[in-house]
């Protein structure tokens, strides 16, 4: 039997509350940073050229679950600043660890959602983690969006950073049109 799309929209709103609270419990910066995440992605997308190919609702829904994996974390690693072999494990195991909750949770989710979730850490030419694999262009802009959003927020272990300083970070890795897209809906000219 197919889903209305009330249904549909629905069962999607029930996830994403569920998950809302998950990430609330684990440590309100989750939520908080997941949201932004989110917002910067809806906030730069007129500047991205789309080619009608690319489905907002599953980027925006991918760039708010991206860090749900970090829902199994100890609460003190959301703060720790020196982080021992075992802390780095959990942390290069989140996104795997979140793609996998979202699976079991919500059987129907749209697999470039999970693809998000999976890839976010990964970088061009194979660097990044878990896998260390060449990342989609969707799991690029999210991945854009968080780094510029978690470096420009305060941070247990240190203050919030100047936009530009964010950008000239991303610019390393993520491609040219995510970077001047941000830029542009942020006011910062890229260099």
């Amino acid at each position: 039997m197919h889903k209305t799309i009330a249904q549909t929209v629905q069962s999607a709103t029930h996830q994403l509350s569920y998950f809302a609270d998950l990430m609330r419990q684990a440590h309100p910066h989750l939520l908080a940073h997941s949201l932004a995440a989110a917002r910067l992605v809806e906030k730069i997308i007129p500047f991205l050229p789309w080619g009608g190919n690319i489905s907002t609702p599953v980027l925006l829904v991918g760039a708010f679950l991206h860090d749900i994996g970090k829902v199994s974390w100890p609460k003190e690693l959301f703060t720790k600043y020196l982080l021992e072999p075992a802390d780095w494990a959990l942390v290069r195991a989140h996104p795997v660890t979140g793609a996998n909750l979202v699976r079991e949770t919500w059987p129907d989710v749209p697999g470039q959602v999970v693809e998000i979730i999976l890839q976010h850490h990964e970088r061009p030419g194979g660097g990044g983690y878990p896998r260390g694999r060449e990342p989609g262009y969707l799991a690029l802009v999210v991945a854009a969006c968080e780094v510029v959003d978690a470096m420009t927020h305060d941070r247990g272990y240190r203050g919030a950073l100047p936009v530009e300083m964010a950008l000239t970070e991303i610019t390393k890795w993520a491609p040219g049109e995510v970077v001047e897209a941000m830029g542009r809906a942020m006011g910062v000219k890229v260099a």
